[in-house]
């Protein structure tokens, strides 16, 4: 009876008034994010598109000084937006004001609510004062971190150390806190200085719970930070448009042949699926073994751009057989957790080395670009071949090396692009696309791709239904259509097959991806959307692993209705009700539900801002799960699943002491009510309630 009255007041909340929000960038960024973990694995870390959409929202870009390329990046503006405000730029010679921007015919309302959070027209008033001067051009932060779940897990219960001795992944070495420092220096463009130090929960900090055991292996490993990144970078000196000693990142074409970190990919945005490559960069993210150490020098020779790189990186793997001296000499697989907690895990720790050379050369002019792309790396260890008959086609071995083309052109309307790649052992991989924008009301976008299953490639990251593309072969069509001046549809079809087996398959097996959402807004205060979203694949036979077996059906669908508004110049609310529903062969299996309210406030006297949201949901297993973007403390994201019955309470507070400090606390309870633990292994909890909490300090000089 409760949640029926509950259900109502929600109801009544998001409609008594038509007074509505602005899309703010908490919103804007939320959608993002929230499209992006839809189609990617669950563990899959987001916090470096989410830094560089709150890096630019902290520091918009100025429209007449800077390159709008970023805004491309990110998908803030379409390519014929870019085109138009380019050309805009070169005909007026300089922008006076953002409002300009709103005359141009492909700059919609909504489009100007979206993009003016992200830039800037400053003034040509120069600053006199030396130390406002150096205020303005000497930019450092700081950012220190504490996060821990309150409850006790089961890895971090003691054990003796004969328990520890025979079972070596009994329990956790170190504490249950997750520290995080991250520091960045950056003088007017020039040059650039930052490191990144984190512990993981469950990794030693100082303090180790078993010293006589595994004091060998940390004598190996820091006994402070686990992690630690840095770079150096430096800007414009000359032909050298960049210059990076230290850990970074590599992005060309499409991500076919090169693209180390994360990539968007189908998403709400249903037109937006080709992908603008940043090229050099360096890495500011805690995510572990997915970047690259050494050093990258990026030379503009115009019209041609030269990329030369080399790296030499340990990485984590599970070892197979050694040497006499420790060293391995074969590993099974390759590890990306970047988790050290148990004396295994420490042992899989930085066990091989591998070496990377490569480079890319690039031609641009006008709106025409075309690259080649080539890589070649180096294990110190043999990767041995999977038994697994799905993995036949995996990497193996010492050495591999990948050659790709990559081209992009804008003729009138519309918008061509794609890649070729090439692996050593002769597996191939294509993309290929095109856009067209007619006119400011409608956009579409068609992309296929043939990705045979022999394609090898460690740092591929290309359009996929998986996140590794290969094994693939499909075709995509998006539209966007302005059906009136407040309402917009989006749609996408990805029909999809897999020639080679997949994990839970025994034969070849084809897919079709299906998403509609009808988008309101309403003056700069009230928006909705409506989003209906189905999946079906074909999986594996419950009857044998017969190879002529008939395939099952699943299907997933997803309804989701999500209401945004403000009531006042500081309070707003959001709202959402979605429901989730499984069927296998057009039998009903699963359904669930999920429905929360949440309310921001932000204080224009007092520096303060709190976000407190209720979640109530309810699914019959965990294939019916239900993921939430969740507001969360600056540079840091959390994306759960919500699954069983239960509930979420979390309150998030943000005070800025003054102009160069800010807090943020951060408390969530999850409790589940028909659950007496949570989690399995040395991560289950005793109990029915989860309780996280987050402090984050950020220091500006």
């Amino acid at each position: 009876m409760w949640f029926k009255t509950l259900l109502i007041i929600y109801l009544i909340l998001s409609l008594h008034t038509l007074a509505t929000s602005q899309v703010n960038i908490e919103n804007l960024i939320e959608s993002h994010l929230e499209s992006i973990v839809e189609n990617l694995e669950e563990d899959t870390d987001v916090n470096d598109i989410l830094s560089r959409l709150m890096d630019v929202a902290l520091n918009p870009i100025d429209i007449n000084k800077h390159d709008l390329r970023p805004l491309l990046e990110l998908k803030l503006i379409s390519t014929m937006q870019y085109l138009q405000l380019k050309d805009y730029k070169i005909k007026v010679g300089r922008i006076q004001s953002i409002k300009e921007i709103q005359f141009l015919s492909y700059f919609r309302p909504t489009d100007m609510a979206r993009i003016i959070p992200f830039i800037k027209v400053e003034s040509n008033i120069q600053v006199s004062n030396l130390v406002e001067s150096r205020r303005r051009f000497l930019k450092q932060k700081i950012l220190i971190r504490h996060d821990q779940i309150i409850q006790r897990k089961s890895g971090y219960l003691k054990v003796t150390d004969d328990e520890l001795l025979e079972n070596p992944n009994k329990s956790y070495l170190g504490t249950p806190s997750k520290i995080l420092i991250k520091y960045n220096l950056e003088k007017k463009n020039k040059y650039r200085f930052g490191f990144v130090m984190e512990k993981d929960p469950g990794e030693v900090f100082l303090i180790n719970k078993y010293p006589d055991i595994s004091k060998d292996l940390l004598l190996k490993t820091p006994q402070f930070f686990d992690y630690n990144s840095a770079f150096v970078l430096i800007n414009g000196i000359g032909i050298i448009e960049k210059l990076i000693i230290g850990d970074y990142h590599l992005q060309f074409g499409q991500g076919l042949t090169m693209w180390s970190n994360l990539a968007f990919g189908k998403s709400s945005e249903a037109t937006e699926v080709i992908r603008f490559s940043r090229g050099l960069t360096p890495n500011t993210s805690s995510v572990e073994n997915q970047f690259f150490r050494g050093i990258a020098l990026s030379l503009n020779l115009k019209p041609i751009d030269l990329v030369i790189f080399y790296a030499n990186k340990n990485r984590d793997a599970n070892v197979e057989e050694m040497d006499e001296d420790g060293n391995a000499l074969s590993v099974t697989s390759l590890q990306n957790t970047g988790t050290h907690r148990s004396i295994n895990e420490l042992l899989d720790r930085n066990s091989v080395n591998e070496k990377l050379l490569g480079g890319r050369i690039s031609v641009k002019q006008n709106y025409f670009e075309i690259g080649a792309s080539i890589y070649y790396s180096e294990f110190d260890a043999v990767l041995l071949p999977s038994t697994s008959t799905y993995k036949k086609f995996n990497f193996s071995g010492k050495n591999n090396a990948c050659f790709g083309i990559d081209y992009f052109s804008i003729i009138n309307k519309m918008t061509f692009f794609g890649e070729f790649s090439l692996s050593r052992n002769g597996g191939r991989a294509y993309l290929s696309g095109m856009s067209f924008h007619p006119n400011s009301f409608s956009k579409f976008s068609l992309l296929y791709r043939n990705y045979q299953p022999d394609y090898q490639n460690l740092y591929a990251n290309a359009f996929s239904e998986y996140s590794s593309p290969r094994n693939e072969n499909g075709f995509y069509i998006g539209c966007d259509l302005w059906l009136h001046e407040n309402w917009q549809l989006q749609l996408y079809i990805d029909q999809y097959s897999f020639p080679w087996l997949k994990s839970n398959t025994n034969k070849p097996t084809k897919g079709v991806d299906f998403l509609a959402q009808l988008n309101f807004s309403k003056s700069d205060s009230f928006s909705f959307y409506l989003r209906f979203k189905n999946k079906i694949k074909e999986g594996k036979s419950a009857a044998n692993d017969d190879w002529f077996d008939e395939s099952i059906n699943d299907e997933k669908a997803n309804l989701r209705l999500n209401f945004t508004y403000k009531i006042s110049a500081t309070i707003s609310f959001q709202t959402r009700i979605e429901w989730a529903k499984i069927t296998m062969t057009n039998e009903l299996i699963d359904e669930g539900m999920l429905i929360f309210n949440e309310i921001t406030y932000a204080g224009k006297k007092i520096p303060l801002k709190y976000s407190l949201r209720y979640t109530y949901f309810n699914t019959d297993t965990y294939a019916s799960r239900i993921y939430t973007y969740e507001k969360d403390v600056l540079y840091a994201f959390s994306i759960p699943s919500f699954y069983d019955k239960g509930s979420q309470l979390y309150l998030l507070l943000n005070y800025k002491i003054n102009d160069k400090l800010s807090s943020w606390l951060k408390i969530s309870n999850v409790f589940y009510s028909k659950r007496e633990s949570i989690g399995t292994g040395l991560e289950e909890i005793l109990g029915s309630s989860k309780t996280q909490l987050k402090i984050q300090l950020s220091y500006k000089f």
